[in-house]
């Protein structure tokens, strides 16, 4: 049994006695529309909603324009993140690039921290100084040896973590 059949999605116009599911042209029309949708990422059990009628086509349309807009401002931030990973990568061993794969992590839940309605105003002086400290790094980066990066990254995540212990509960809420 195919998925799409088992979830009522797509059916077959026949099924044969030995269980050979037979589909016509309505059902490549059908298919279509359900790979039209998918390439818009929608989830199956909403695409079969919109065919039962009983999901709201234009509200969910707008809803999944906003997620993957902020999907895609997700995926920009990444995309920036990996390039200066891999600018570094070149030079440093994989203990450092990891761990400035923590940092960059740490850095955006603190950026996240504080851009909360609920931030403390003390937190943003700190923050700031951490940040002008980690871009310093970036950019100093190619004149360490990699031994003394690590030492230096990891003494940076170690310090952020002191600093703001949220960063280490945020991190948990992630799993």
């Amino acid at each position: 049994m195919s998925y799409y059949d088992e979830i009522g999605l797509l059916n077959p116009s026949e099924r044969q006695v030995n269980g050979i599911r037979l589909y016509g042209k309505e059902n490549i029309h059908d298919l279509l529309l359900i790979l039209s949708l998918k390439f818009l990422k929608f989830k199956l059990m909403t695409i079969k909603g919109f065919r039962d009628k009983i999901i709201p086509i234009r509200e969910e349309f707008i809803a999944q324009n906003s997620r993957l807009l902020k999907e895609i401002d997700r995926l920009v931030k990444a995309t920036k993140i990996l390039e200066d990973i891999v600018k570094m990568a070149k030079a440093s061993s994989s203990d450092v690039v990891l761990t400035f794969v923590k940092i960059y992590y740490a850095m955006q839940h603190l950026e996240r921290t504080l851009n909360s309605k609920s931030s403390q105003p003390h937190l943003y002086e700190k923050s700031t100084k951490f940040k002008e400290r980690f871009h310093n790094i970036l950019q100093q980066i190619n004149t360490f040896k990699s031994e003394d990066l690590l030492i230096l990254c990891t003494d940076f995540l170690e310090e952020a973590y002191s600093e703001f212990p949220d960063i280490i509960r945020l991190l948990d809420d992630d799993k």
